[in-house]
């Protein structure tokens, strides 16, 4: 995640310096994951349809989580249940 975003998130969000590293990290480490996993498979069938096939999970999984939380309301009432 940019560093924009970051600071983005924080503010809307409240989160804890702790949780903003979190974020930074785990999207590092998503990304680093992707190499190792899609690495050769991008080598033999294209850079472009492997990033086809990655706009379009993240479009699915961004329009599944949609109905999760309609409001940053909803989501810190569930990171409080927590």
């Amino acid at each position: 995640m940019s560093g924009a975003a970051l600071i983005l998130l924080h503010s809307a969000f409240d989160l804890s310096p702790v949780l903003v590293g979190l974020l930074g990290a785990s999207t590092f480490l998503g990304a680093m994951a992707d190499l190792l996993v899609l690495g050769d498979t991008m080598d033999r069938w294209g850079r472009r349809a492997i990033f086809a096939a990655t706009i379009a999970r993240v479009a699915g999984s961004t329009a599944a989580n949609a109905g999760l939380s309609t409001s940053p309301g909803n989501l810190d009432s569930a990171m409080a249940k927590t």
